[in-house]
């Protein structure tokens, strides 16, 4: 009888034990939600500004001296330009020739290249249909010629501009 008597007030105390080892196991599961509400926290403070959204733009105190832009890429600050030599203009020239026929290069093949941008509401070519008349009678020298980057291989049998542009267009690069 005292054992059952002892069982009965025992009861209460393991319902009590059960429903604190429940509290304690929602207290650990609680504490990880909210370490994990700080982890993210943490991780949204660099997008907290509005500036993190903004496009970047640049500007020079002095536009006469130095444009400015931003790329995609770039990064927030302030830039400090120095300026060590201001560039100056220059040009080369060479004292000309003796005429249209003298040799261009000193016994040497010779490559002349020439840098076309676009043309727009026409045609580009020679003026006229022939080459001029100190051409036409001895032909371009052999050598090559160079368009954009692409040669064209010329021989003294070229006398025409048309049969220079048979040798422009043969190459596919040019056309």
């Amino acid at each position: 009888m005292v054992a059952k008597l002892m069982q009965a007030e025992a009861a209460p105390l393991a319902n009590f034990d059960k429903k604190a080892a429940a509290l304690q196991s929602r207290m650990a599961a609680l504490g990880k939600v909210s370490a994990a509400v700080g982890a993210f926290q943490g991780a949204l403070t660099s997008i907290n500004s509005s500036s993190t959204f903004s496009a970047l733009s640049a500007a020079s105190s002095n536009r006469d001296v130095l444009g400015a832009s931003a790329g995609g890429d770039a990064v927030a600050g302030k830039y400090k330009i120095n300026v060590s030599q201001l560039a100056s203009a220059q040009s080369l020239s060479t004292a000309g020739r003796a005429s249209m026929s003298s040799t261009i290069g000193v016994a040497a093949p010779t490559t002349l290249t020439f840098q076309f941008g676009s043309v727009s509401g026409g045609n580009f070519g020679f003026a006229g249909a022939t080459l001029p008349a100190s051409v036409a009678m001895s032909g371009i020298s052999n050598g090559s010629l160079s368009i954009n980057g692409t040669a064209i291989t010329t021989s003294s049998s070229t006398r025409s501009a048309a049969q220079l542009a048979e040798a422009i267009n043969a190459k596919s690069d040019t056309t």
